[in-house]
């Protein structure tokens, strides 16, 4: 490691979005995603405790990829994300530091693959949604984690990049060791807007996001 990658850190979101693109890619379960559109985030917790949210995917389209939807009799819509190329995303992909970097090297993995079994396999910007009210993980969770688990070890056995795989088995204190300051991109989900607002109702919302 040289002292020019030591002073200028590392950034966990770029390695997020390759580790994800190797997965899909070794992975044919995953052979419909499209990682240029889905945008790589993280947010900072306050300790790294055993509970609370360890990573997320928020999809930014609704139901059936629908752009547009009703909620108490009015429309609504989420307006466009795109990335400095100008692609649209559909997704946002979050973890937590340091709360899932300080996993068991399994459980991290795992869960990286729980968030990316939560993407639709239309790829249209929505979730993975099964039948029945537990839409998000089917009637058995666990059988959903252990699905994850299992195509974990898939992924290694189908030739897992060695220093993805050795980043993946650190702790935080160790990346922070190693590279001296960890950084990456924060993306925050946009606000519903309203399709049908009146200029009065848009005035009112304006003022209020700025305080007044």
């Amino acid at each position: 490691m040289s002292a020019k990658s030591q002073q200028s850190g590392w950034d966990i979101t770029r390695f997020m979005r390759d580790l994800c693109d190797d997965i899909s890619k070794r992975i044919p379960h995953f052979s419909y995603i499209d990682i240029r559109r889905i945008a790589f985030s993280f947010s900072q917790t306050r300790n790294n405790r055993e509970y609370g949210v360890f990573a997320s995917i928020t999809p930014l389209r609704f139901e059936k990829g629908a752009t547009i939807t009703i909620r108490r009799g009015k429309r609504w819509r989420i307006p466009p994300l795109n990335g400095t190329d100008g692609i649209e995303y559909l997704y946002i992909y979050r973890i937590y530091l340091p709360r899932l970097w300080d996993c068991p090297f399994e459980e991290k993995l795992t869960t990286v693959i729980h968030e990316l079994l939560h993407i639709s396999p239309y790829f249209n910007g929505d979730i993975r949604r099964f039948k029945g009210r537990c839409y998000a993980h089917g009637a058995n969770q666990k059988n959903f984690d252990a699905y994850a688990q299992a195509l974990g070890k898939h992924w290694i056995q189908r030739g897992a990049p060695s220093e993805m795989l050795e980043i993946l088995r650190l702790n935080s204190s160790e990346l922070i060791q190693r590279y001296g300051r960890i950084y990456g991109q924060r993306v925050i989900p946009p606000d519903l807007i309203r399709v049908d607002e009146t200029p009065d109702e848009r005035m009112a919302r304006l003022r209020k996001s700025l305080g007044f």
